[in-house]
């Protein structure tokens, strides 16, 4: 995580972006919340779709890095793809979502999947989010498989200008479930932004 929140900053420095809002989904989260910690002058604000908890908290995970992923060699096979990108839909949308997804996890190399779910299994950041004080937008779907609502309740206490919002009926991707929902909520809270 912290490999790739340099490689994101050094994108950001490159495309001239000033105190961006970053927009994370799922694992990514973890990308832009160490970002936020790393470089906390250069960061407006954090929108976190899905956040999970440090992924040390979920055993399954870690069976799954440590057993099939481990196990995994390229060409990798399309059903195991299929199979984890769809692990989180729960929604016509998501699943029609999910076919984009598959063909481009496909060009992901066996190494790549390993190398980043062994360093997201060895994140933690959870004593540090007290220090995220730029203004955090948590959207989360109350059906979300994969990641539950106290994860959400504990990240939004945590960091002092978390602000939660529950989308009834949403899985992992409430942007997809309830697209008007999730964009109206984003634009209040570009508009709530010091700038």
């Amino acid at each position: 995580m912290r490999d790739l929140a340099a490689d994101l900053s050094q994108a950001l420095a490159i495309l001239d972006l000033q105190q961006p809002v970053l927009v994370g989904h799922s694992g990514s989260c973890l990308m832009v919340r160490r970002l936020a910690l790393d470089s906390p002058r250069h960061v407006a604000g954090l929108i976190l779709e899905a956040s999970p908890a440090a992924m040390v908290e979920h055993p399954a995970f870690a069976d799954f890095v440590t057993g099939s992923l481990a196990l995994l060699r390229d060409p990798i096979d399309h059903d195991f793809i299929a199979q984890f990108v769809r692990n989180g839909a729960t929604s016509h949308a998501e699943t029609r979502r999910a076919e984009e997804e598959i063909n481009d996890v496909a060009k992901v190399p066996a190494h790549v999947w390993q190398r980043l779910s062994t360093g997201m299994l060895e994140y933690d950041d959870r004593a540090d989010l007290p220090r995220i004080t730029c203004p955090v937008l948590l959207l989360w779907g109350d059906a979300d498989p994969l990641v539950d609502g106290s994860v959400q309740q504990r990240r939004s206490a945590l960091m002092p200008r978390a602000r939660l919002v529950i989308f009834p009926g949403a899985g992992h991707s409430p942007r997809l479930d309830s697209p008007q929902r999730f964009a109206d909520e984003v634009a209040h809270f570009m508009s709530q932004l010091d700038r």
